[in-house]
Parts: structure tokens; sequence; C-alpha cells
């Protein structure tokens, strides 16, 4: 009998966010006939524009990764680069063991990307880390998205890490895991070895397990997960402190000539009588400065260096689980739910035992605890029509405090108006020229408490040659903070109070080998003293985020395939509940107070305390065209429009502004004596409400602030070779506008031909007596170009490799979304523009599985070798000086002065 033939597929594929096309063809034939096609994980995309990588199973559980963070793999996809060393989101910073959830995808800062768990939020918005790091034993897979995305996805100029957690089968499957280092492997390091100092200790334990399976056969399933992780890091810190002879007054070991003050003549024999110690002072010098245990070396000056040697141990203790629950409601309705939770604990000790003022950034405890809720409902209607509806709930909480916090220790050693509350109880900052320094970090005590709430819903129907997409997403973000900068306050030393000026207001010229820091101090004479005083009380901040999108990706043809999207986003700015912010109004010279009829420039903003725009249109244009109508040569190529929201931590300058936050700031600018230690810090000056105190510094928010955006641009060509090997070759072009960047509001016209770059400070524009004026704007901007090369086998008979080489340039103003190198002239931003920081020109990333055929069906068989091979050419050298030679009287810590 003559009929059709069978046509099936078996073995079907489908990675994250995967379109998969299978085209079949019903032949005449006899009803006996059957034709079986073994269907394989796709290397061609026919049907789609977007650029993206799915990270497979197989890479996740065999690649190495040290200290096991899936965000690690992002980086072997072409165009994405590891984030400059240093930053928060590259684990460093106050909270370094929350590391590396960023990167720079295709020219975009490591911040403007966007991570979902089970398609729900992911982001947390402080620091612009991830608030969920699963267990890499826990992923399926996970697909990332680097350039013209549908619509569907947005909150991001750079990539989309879209990650699913495992779900359990009717078969029950399980793991367990255990990885250890010991510094008994290691080598000590160059710089121990010449100095004659042993190896650090090092011991980390990572180990935990997972569990899936039937509750009820073909109905209901689980899937749980733990993993705990053990971390004892000794740390080899070199320091320079007061030498025994410095702590007892004498300072006849430098070649420098120490004043004194009362009297304008030498000490003699450089001695200082210890009857004339500053009370405070000789307590410090007893109980908080430790005395050298080392030989050090001999400085130039005389003095004895390097002469404190210790070995601390950072202490890290992790915890996390997983559970997810699927449920086949009925045939056409699936459903599941998931929870996470993490909990971390780290000290991280300090160069001295009472800290060291920020050199070691973050030492002493922090604490993070971490949940994360999602739900998932997917209903077929008919083959047609799909609905999905989701629900997210986020939680984050931070909690970093200092050395000696809760001790009170200024107050022990007689250093009065310094511990004032639980905030303000660890030691003051006391910064010095030629020893390290003493006291807690100034941003520290940080605690936030971030919690999202996110619904979503889409409907899919495919009708005829189209399958179109629709639907829209609320996210409500709320968090509160408790952040101020220099909050323990500020005690400033240097050579001035013992050099041949230090008891001269007027008419005289600094000696430059006159005066010596320690000198200062142990009389009590410090050069300046500043604190931020913040409201003890934590503030509070929320904010709504809606999206819309509507996506069709039209079958135009047998060969081409057209991908339309329109997305838009509003994002509502921040508000404080109790509208504890304020703003600076350039026109007036005045601080507006938030609230429901507050107006800026004759400009109404209200609670938000500026204007923002309802206008952020997201238009997405894509082709997939089949060069040879065989879906083995596809010619691709989008352009997209990618909106993104501002990261949280900058609109909290609001907060910061008086009449919420009060500024102690006293300098002698002329050699005075007025400022002793033993005297402490005195209450912050009273002030109006809405006018700050003379010379204060703030971060204020440009009042017409706009979302960045950026318009990417990609052309692409994948040829399969064979019948597993794939090459690709890619240029992408990006252009970001709006980008945030900071600017000193209140900066004096560059000027030429000065010698002294601090002499010219013409407050023209805003208030004679307001200093720097730092101002949070959209008007950075980003270009980039890239030539993406990648050429991968797909994973089959035990043997896969991906190989991927990038040459790019970025280039930009500012680097970070936290303002980066202060601009050398605000009149003037693009004497700023020059390569990014993290520009890197050439990349080659290399991952390779291969099974070996030995023993394979042996108890102790299953070995493997897998590996990463990451080669980069180095990043620009960005020189920078304190001062600004065009005597801009900017105070900016870097100034980038060697541009055209």
């Amino acid at each position: 009998m003559s009929g059709f033939k069978k046509v099936s597929l078996a073995n079907l594929h489908l990675g994250v966010d995967q379109k998969l096309r299978a085209d079949l063809k019903l032949e005449i034939g006899q009803m006996t006939e059957a034709i079986e096609i073994q269907a394989e994980t796709p290397l061609i995309q026919s049907n789609s524009s977007e650029l993206g990588t799915t990270i497979q199973n197989e890479q996740i559980e065999s690649l190495p990764l040290n200290g096991r963070n899936f965000v690690s793999l992002t980086r072997t996809i072409p165009g994405v680069l590891r984030p400059v060393p240093g930053a928060n989101i590259d684990g460093a910073g106050s909270l370094a063991w929350r590391a590396g959830s960023g990167f720079n995808a295709n020219g975009h800062r490591a911040r403007d990307n966007s991570y979902l768990l089970d398609g729900v939020d992911n982001n947390e918005t402080w620091l612009q880390t991830v608030v969920i790091f699963p267990s890499v034993d826990a992923l399926d897979e996970f697909k990332m998205q680097t350039s013209t995305y549908a619509a569907e996805f947005g909150k991001s100029l750079g990539g989309v890490v879209n990650i699913q957690i495992k779900s359990g089968g009717n078969q029950f499957h399980g793991n367990a895991f255990d990885f250890e280092r010991n510094d008994a492997f290691d080598a000590n390091n160059f710089f121990n070895n010449r100095a004659g100092r042993a190896k650090p200790d090092f011991k980390q334990h990572q180990f935990g397990a997972t569990l899936g399976g039937p509750i009820f056969k073909d109905r209901t399933f689980f899937f749980a997960d733990y993993q705990g992780m053990r971390i004892n890091q000794g740390q080899t810190y070199v320091s320079t402190v007061p030498s025994l002879t410095m702590r007892g007054g004498d300072f006849s070991e430098i070649n420098r000539v120490i004043y004194d003050p009362l009297t304008n003549q030498p000490f003699a024999g450089k001695i200082i009588p210890t009857s004339r110690f500053d009370p405070a002072s000789r307590n410090i010098i007893n109980q908080l400065y430790p005395e050298p245990n080392a030989t050090g070396t001999r400085a130039s000056s005389g003095q004895t260096i390097n002469n404190y040697v210790i070995n601390p141990v950072l202490e890290r203790q992790d915890n996390q689980f997983d559970l997810k629950l699927d449920h086949n409601v009925l045939s056409n309705n699936h459903a599941f739910v998931r929870y996470s939770f993490e909990k971390t604990h780290r000290f991280l000790p300090a160069t001295l035992p009472h800290g060291d003022a920020g050199f070691t950034f973050g030492a002493g405890d922090g604490n993070i605890k971490a949940q994360g809720l999602a739900f998932n409902d997917t209903h077929s209607f008919n083959a047609g029509l799909l609905n999905e509806f989701r629900f997210g709930w986020n939680s984050v909480k931070f909690l970093n405090t200092p050395i000696d916090y809760g001790n009170n220790p200024a107050a022990a050693v007689g250093i009065p108006g310094i511990n004032l509350n639980q905030s303000t109880s660890a030691m003051t900052m006391l910064n010095f020229q030629n020893i390290r320094n003493l006291g807690a970090n100034g941003n520290v005590p940080l605690i936030t408490n971030q919690n999202d709430f996110q619904v979503f819903d889409s409907v899919t129907r495919v009708s005829g040659k189209h399958t179109m997409k629709a639907g829209g997403s609320i996210t409500w973000r709320s968090r509160e903070i408790l952040n101020a900068d220099s909050i323990v306050g500020q005690f400033v030393f240097d050579n001035n109070p013992t050099s041949n000026c230090g008891g001269i207001t007027s008419g005289c010229t600094v000696n430059s080998s006159t005066g010596f820091d320690v000198a200062s101090f142990l009389l009590g004479y410090a050069s300046q003293k500043n604190r931020n005083l913040f409201d003890a009380k934590t503030y509070t901040e929320k904010r709504p985020e809606y999206a819309v999108y509507v996506q069709d990706d039209l079958r135009a043809s047998s060969k081409l395939t057209l991908n339309m999207g329109l997305r838009w986003d509003l994002f509502v700015p921040w508000v404080e509940v109790d509208d504890r912010q304020s703003n600076f109004d350039v026109t007036t010279g005045k601080f507006v107070v938030a609230s429901p009829d507050a107006v800026m420039g004759g400009v109404k903003v209200g609670r938000y305390l500026q204007t923002y725009s309802k206008k952020d249109f997201g238009p997405r244009l894509g082709f997939a065209y089949d060069l040879t109508g065989d879906g083995k040569t596809v010619l691709r190529g989008g352009v997209g429009i990618f909106w993104n929201f501002t990261p949280g931590g900058t609109s909290s300058s609001k907060a910061q502004n008086p009449p919420f936050l009060q500024s102690t700031a006293l300098r002698n600018s002329t050699f005075g004596l007025n400022l002793k230690v033993s005297d402490g810090l005195p209450p912050p000056p009273g002030v109006e409400p809405n006018r700050a105190p003379a010379g204060a510094t703030r971060s204020t928010f440009d009042r017409d602030f706009r979302d960045a955006y950026s318009t990417t641009l990609n052309v692409n060509v994948q040829l399969q070779i064979g019948r597993n090997y794939m090459l690709e070759l890619t240029y992408v072009g990006s252009r970001g506008r709006q980008m945030l960047l900071k600017t000193n509001e209140n900066q004096a016209p560059p000027v030429l031909g000065v010698t002294n770059p601090n002499i010219n400070r013409p407050f023209a524009k805003i208030d004679p007596a307001l200093g720097d004026l730092g101002t949070v704007t959209s008007g950075g901007f980003l270009n980039y170009n890239g030539l993406l090369v990648k050429f991968q086998r797909r994973f089959t008979n035990g043997f896969s490799f991906m190989n991927s080489y990038t040459y790019g340039l970025a280039i930009d103003l500012s680097s970070d979304n936290d303002g980066g190198v202060a601009l050398v002239n605000t009149y003037d931003p693009g004497y700023n523009r020059g390569p990014a920081d993290y520009d890197v020109r050439h990349t080659f990333v290399s991952n390779w599985i291969y099974m070996l055929p030995f023993a394979k069906d042996r108890k102790l068989g299953g070995w493997q070798l897998g590996g990463i091979l990451y080669a980069r050419t180095g990043r620009a050298l960005n020189i920078t000086q304190s001062q600004a030679v065009q005597s801009t009287g900017t105070n900016a810590s870097q100034q980038a002065n060697n541009r055209p």
C-alpha cells in the first residue's frame, strides 16, 4: 500500500532560549518505510540574527574553573573580556569575595550586563553583581547573548546571561564532589623568596552534592543541590611603621630637620621630649601601632622602611543550596518553582592589627545573605498558541564592617567626637606620607538590603510564516542602605607642622628637607580633619521598572528569515520613602530637598529630583539568509537599540547631601597649629536646609539625566564544515550614548602657563563658597569596532573544542559606571577621549574536552582531559597625576594630562 513515508526526529536538543529549525519533507512511499533523523545540537543558526553562544552541560561540568564560577565561561566567547582587575565587579574591592560577576561584551562596560536565572531577574543593583551564584553542578546550561538579541530581552547594553537550573526526571540522578587546594602543592612567590619569607598558608575546600528524581512518575519531579566552601588563605603584608627610636621621639635616623612649631627652632638632636607628646598620639603609638618586627631597608631619607611583616589569614565560609520542583499539571501545562539560598562570611585582615585606613580596601568582616524564588507556568492552548507566566523574588543583604567595629577605639585612646553611635564605632582614619595609615576604611560600614519582585507574561503565536511573541514585565525594586564616605572621620598628617614654616602663618617658604609627618603626629598637629556624618538611620529607596515588547520572526522564504522587534522600557528614578534626599540646583546655588512639589531651575522634579524620559524605545531588525539552501552556509545581520537602567550606587548621591549628610572640613592651609589630635572632631556645623556649609564637596545628580543606550550592528557568516565543525566570522559595531559620566560643575575655567596648578579657583559659575561639585551626568559615550572569529567542533565521539579570536577597539570618555578617571576639562569632555581602560586589541581563547578512550566501561574509567587557554595583548597604560596642569582646581586623585 502506498502513502507517505514515516518521518521521525530523535535526540533533538534545545538550549536555553534557542530556536531550532528542522525542515522535514513528506515523501511518497510504502507504509512500511520509515525515515529516522538523528538530530544533534545545531551548529548553524539559520533563523535568527542574534549573536550568542550556548555553553553546553558538557562544558560546564568538564572545563576547569578556578573557584567553580560559571561566569568564567562567558570569557570563552568571542567579543567578551574579563574586566579590568581592581574593580568590585571583577572581585576586588570591599566585596572581593563576591568575585568575578562581570565581563565586557563587545566594547560595553562591565556593569552593563543582565543576568536571568530560570527566566527571572537575577541582578544586584548596588554594585551591579549577581544575586544568586548557583553551583556549576546545578546548571543545566546557559546562553550568552551579546548582540541584536530579541526584543524580549533588555535592561542591558552588553550581554544577557540566561541561566537554567537542572530539573529532575523519572530516574534518580545525582553526584557528589570535593575539590581541594593546598599550599603543599604551591610554590612560593618570587618576592617572598627574595626576602627569605615563608610561603603563606592556603587551604581551600569546596564540596557538595546534587540529587534529582521523581516524586510522582511522569508528573512531579525534584532537583536539589548543596555547595559549601571553606578558605583559609595566608596574606603577606609588608608595611612601614615608626621605628623604635621614633616611638620615643628620636628622629636622628632621618636626614631631615625637625622644627618645634612653638619656637620655630629645630629640636636639639632631632629629639622631641616625650612631655610634648599629644596625649591621644601617645596612646595611639603605644596601643595601636605595632613595633617593627623586620630589619627593613634604608630609604634615601635615612628612614627605615618595610620594617613590619605579618602573615594574617583570610577566612571565608560559604553555604548555598537550590531546590526545584517541576509539575506537569496537564499534558499541555507545565509549572515549576525554585528556591535558592546563599550565605557567606568572610574576614579580610588588614596590613596592621587595627586597620590600615583603606590600604586593604574592605578589611574586616563581610557577610552576604541572598535568596531567590522563581515560579514559571507554561500553557499550550494549541499547536500555535503558547502562554508563559513568570514570577520572581530576589533578596540580597550586604553587611561589611571594619576592623575594631563596635569597640569604640577612638574614644579609648582619647580622641573625642568620633565614636558617636554604632555606625561610627570603629577607629578614625589616620593618613600619613611616610608610614602605613591606621584606622577604618572610609566607606564602611556598608549595609544594604535589596528586595526585588518581578511579574512577567508572554504570548507566542505561530501562524503560517510568522512566529509572533508579545509580552511585558513589571519589576518593583527596593533597597535599604547605610553607607557614607569618611563616616568615622579622617586626620591627615604631613611634614608641614614640623617644617621650618610650622609656626608661621604667612610669608614663609617651606624648606623641603625639613619636617616629618610622624613628628607632627606625636606633637598632635594634623594638617586636615574632615568627616561626613550621615543620618544613622538607613535610607530606603524604591522604584518600578516597566517593559513591553513585540517580536515577529517571519520566514519570508525557504532561505530568508526576518527578525523584527520593538521594546519599550520605562525606568522610573529612585525615590526615598521619607524624601531624605536633596539635589543641587546650579541656577540658584542651593540644595533642593525632595518633595512632591520640588522645583529645580524652574522645572518641576518632585520626589525624583530629576526629570526622566518615557521614550526609551528599542527597535530590533535582523535577518538570516541561507546562501546555499542546505542550511550549512548562512549570512546573518542585525541592528538594534538597547537601553540600560542606571546603576543603583550612582543615585545614592542624592541622599548624601545636606541637610541629611553633614560635613566637617578643617584645613591648616597656612600651617596653623589649631588641629590637635586630642581635640578630636567637633560636631558638624549647622546649615540651612537648602544650603551647604562653606567649602563642602558634594556629589549631585544632573536634573536632566537620561538612560544610556547603545546602537549595535553586526554582520555574520556561519559555515558548517563536514558534520561537526563550524566556522563563524563576525563584524560587530557598538555606539553608546548618554553613558554615565561624572563631572565637576564647579570647575574653574582652564588656563595655561600657571606654575602652581592650585592657585586658580574662580568660582564664577556657581557659589564662591562651594567646593568641588561632582555631578552624575549622562554625557559620556563609547564606540567599539570588533572582528570576531570562532571555530568549533560540537561534542561528538567524546571530543569537542571552541577556538575564538577577537580584534577590537573600544573608545570612550570614562570606562566605569562609577565615573572613572576625572575629566581634566568639564567644558570640553572630548579632551578625555581615548582607548577605554578595558580596551584589548587581540584576544585568543581556546577550550577543549577530550574523553580518554581507555577503561570506558570500568569502575575507575571515564577519565577526561579538559582545558582553557586564554591569551591577550596588554591594556594601555593610563598616565595620570594628582593635579591638573591647566589649573582648573579640580580635586581629583586621577588626572589624565597626557591627552593632545
